[in-house]
């Protein structure tokens, strides 16, 4: 059972059919294609990585976690004070809050990311205990324990400088023992210009290292600051955040102001899992003809990693790379040469990154080739995206091909853009809020759920939705045609082929509810079989059952059907003589035949057909036909509304209808003649020359007809 208040939940009615249509999927990767159970797995400090802080399924012990706890235990060693600072820093540089709960600490934070740190600090044996507030100097303080024989050490919280999506990093700026620090963590490609120093080739091996493994890294880094300086833009931090005309704009300022000439501390490292069921999802959305980009702000090595791991590429798949791109020009280029290299392959993949898509964007004609790059392609990776990228490249999809129908799906903040610039948003339920489920159309709690959203739940609303409005069009239109043959027999004197009152009656009681019924209920086939057969999903990529020729031959049937409807009656007993009780019997007779013959279709075009919900509407369509039409020729209220259905005959026009061989004969006959051609195509489409559904629709029904 899943649990309370996590079942799926759409929050709109008006998109269920895009959702059988997809052509791309644009997907966060953290907390969406991850399960953003965030784990502090291995670190770096200086030339010492710490290979191993997860625990081992055997129970043994945690090799990093020794080698650390090692080197905090021996302060003659070289590199006691760095690892010290390292694990320090992550103890400090913060928004966790600590709970203290059955004799241990329980941590929890905004961003499971943070958790992981403090948690991996926590196996060190440098512990963040509390955070607190002096109510002297109206400021928070931080309570971390020291190295194994030193005490604990309290660290006065001057100001925090937020993440964001844009900025990708954070800095806490606090006071120790008479010192001021910023200590800043974040992304290293917005890290290194900070450094006094670039990363070295050293610090570059070790995060290429970590993001071949999966890993997500962050760069640590600090600086003293002078407290006359600090002071000084302190004062300019509070203004910005005052300031009533370009807030953010000024404090970015002034973050870039205080976060810079930070000396390098170390590298962290992160596990994210993969949610259960993603790579069996990933590849089939890919077989049901969908392509599918990841989309997200991780470094190029973690993102293509997890692309692996999902099965978004797999080996056999050729990858063309457009990344590193410092110019238009240069991005062009790399455009080019990955057309080359995909040219004549089938299964491709991209990688992009956001220095490259940046230069992209701004030029139309390269964002002509990445759409054409894209169309391919079954795949693509963009690494190091801001918000507004994931944004603009959707946009991108939207204005180079208007009938292709968008999908995003994401869990955190930062993919509200994205999911509001879909046709179709979905919104994860995750650890980083409920923004995204609040902007989206359809909720769910796991990636894995999207395949049964559309494979099951789309598809079939694109196929009912399509069917609806081809038959509401089809039965209007045969109706119609009496009317237009009457129109040329009659020379255009205005009078009308049918009883006014059954016309009236066709849409508001005859017709509309039996379709409505028929269709809500219609199962082709069961979810088992339609998840395990993702190919099936392609005929809503492809339009197969909304179309121009398909509209065509609905309309055709509509002009056969109605004008058989009418001419048959019409030359066996009719007349053209309008006041004539014999132009009513044959009109009456011509409508009875438009009744059954539409429900007719409505019937064989079901796949359900033995179940009630597919027959009993048709019957019961017919038979409150049937009732009215008595009602309008015996009671006299009908016949003061309809009289020309029973002035002028004995018996009225209904009772002589059913009392006489011909018109009943015509009642029974022409429908099942007029509907031979529908079945004979029917039977053509479904038996000789099947589609994916229909052939897995033979394959159920056979082997249900086995098990029997």
């Amino acid at each position: 059972m899943k649990p309370q208040g996590r079942e799926p939940r759409a929050r709109t009615a008006d998109l269920v059919e895009e959702m059988g249509q997809v052509d791309f999927i644009f997907s966060d990767k953290t907390g969406t294609l991850t399960a953003n159970e965030m784990r502090f797995a291995e670190c770096a400090v200086g030339r010492l990585v710490f290979s191993s802080f997860l625990q081992d399924p055997l129970g043994g012990p945690v090799g990093g976690v020794q080698e650390v706890c090692e080197i905090l235990s021996q302060p003659a060693h070289p590199q006691h004070e760095a690892v010290l600072w390292f694990f320090t820093c992550l103890s400090v540089c913060h928004t966790v809050q600590a709970e203290e709960k059955d004799g241990s600490v329980q941590y929890s934070g905004p961003s499971p990311d943070e958790v992981a740190l403090v948690k991996g600090a926590c196996k060190a044996g440098i512990v963040f205990k509390a955070r607190r507030v002096d109510k002297d100097q109206q400021r928070a303080e931080v309570i971390v324990s020291g190295a194994p024989g030193r005490p604990d050490r309290t660290f006065s919280i001057l100001s925090v400088i937020e993440f964001t999506a844009e900025r990708k990093r954070m800095s806490v700026i606090c006071e120790v023992d008479g010192q001021i620090h910023c200590i800043t963590k974040g992304a290293d490609i917005v890290m290194s210009p900070l450094l006094v120093s670039p990363l070295a080739q050293t610090e570059e091996q070790q995060l290429l290292s970590f993001s071949q493994k999966g890993l997500r890294t962050l760069v640590v880094a600090s600086v003293q600051v002078d407290a006359l300086a600090f002071a000084s833009w302190q004062s300019n931090w509070l203004a910005a955040m005052m300031s009533m005309d370009r807030r953010m704009q000024l404090m970015d300022e002034c973050a870039a102001a205080i976060e810079r000439n930070l000396e390098l501390i170390g590298i962290t490292a992160v596990e994210d899992r993969l949610q259960d069921g993603v790579p069996e999802t990933v590849a089939k959305v890919k077989s049901a003809g969908i392509r599918l980009w990841v989309l997200t702000g991780d470094k190029t090595e973690t993102a293509v990693d997890i692309a692996y791991s999902c099965n978004l590429f797999t080996d056999k798949d050729t990858l063309a790379f457009v990344t590193g791109s410092s110019s238009s020009s240069a991005a062009s280029e790399s455009l080019r040469n990955a057309q080359k290299v995909l040219e004549g392959t089938e299964g491709g993949g991209i990688v992009l990154d956001g220095q490259s898509i940046k230069f992209i964007l701004e030029d139309s004609v390269a964002a002509d080739q990445l759409f054409e790059l894209g169309l391919r392609s079954r795949s693509c990776v963009c690494s190091r995206l801001s918000p507004s990228q994931k944004r603009k490249l959707i946009e991108l999809v939207r204005l180079r091909s208007p009938k292709a129908v968008t999908l995003a799906i994401g869990d955190g903040a930062n993919d509200v853009p994205m999911i509001l610039g879909a046709h179709v948003g979905i919104g994860i339920r995750g650890k980083e809020g409920s923004q995204a489920v609040q902007a989206s159309d359809v909720a769910i709690s796991q990636f894995r759920h999207l395949l049964p959203l559309l494979l099951c739940h789309g598809r079939r609303a694109y196929r009912r939705i399509a069917t609806f409005l081809c038959y509401y069009l089809y039965k209007n239109v045969a109706l119609a045609w009496g009317d237009v043959i009457w129109a040329h027999q009659d020379n255009f004197s205005g009078d009308v082929a049918y009883p006014e009152w059954l016309s009236t009656s066709f849409n508001a009681i005859f017709t509309s509810w039996p379709v409505l019924v028929v269709l809500a209920f219609d199962q082709d086939i069961p979810d088992v079989a339609a998840n395990a057969n993702p190919q099936i999903y392609q005929e809503g990529v492809r339009r197969d059952w909304f179309n121009r020729k398909l509209f065509g031959m609905w309309m055709v049937a509509a002009a056969w059907h109605g004008s058989v409807a009418w001419v048959v009656p019409n030359l066996s007993f009719g007349n053209t003589a309008y006041e004539t009780v014999d132009f009513w019997r044959a009109s009456t007779t011509s409508f009875t035949i438009v009744i059954n013959v539409i429900s007719l279709k409505l019937f064989i075009h079901s796949f359900s057909r033995s179940r009630a919900t597919s027959w009993a509407p048709v019957v019961g369509s017919i038979l409150v036909y049937i009732a009215v039409l008595f009602l309008l020729g015996y009671v006299s209220l009908g016949r003061r509304m309809q009289p020309n259905l029973s002035d002028g005959g004995n018996p009225p026009v209904p009772g002589w209808i059913f009392s006489n061989a011909a018109p009943l004969v015509q009642i029974l006959l022409v429908p099942v003649i007029a509907v031979l051609p529908d079945i004979a195509c029917l039977t053509w489409v479904r038996r000789l020359s099947p589609s994916p559904l229909f052939r897995v629709d033979r394959k159920v029904v056979s082997d249900n007809e086995i098990l029997m």
